[in-house]
């Protein structure tokens, strides 16, 4: 899966290595990635409900859960 990044991680390695840009840049930046983040898990969890491996609310079919 894909995974989030937290700001404090993404603005030490966004300081690093553009150390004279912009906060509104680092802002923009960092909702860019959180947004093709949002994208990745949807088109997955569509390929996992195309092939059956996994229903519309992300259980796996034939699995009992205790809730």
């Amino acid at each position: 899966m894909v995974r989030d990044e937290t700001f404090e991680e993404f603005s030490k390695w966004w300081l690093k290595k553009y150390p004279n840009a912009t906060d509104k840049d680092m802002l923009i930046t960092f909702g860019v990635r959180q947004r093709w983040r949002e994208n990745q898990r949807f088109i997955i969890k569509q390929e996992l409900i195309r092939y059956g491996l996994i229903d519309e609310n992300g259980k796996r079919p034939g699995v009992i859960y205790n809730e």
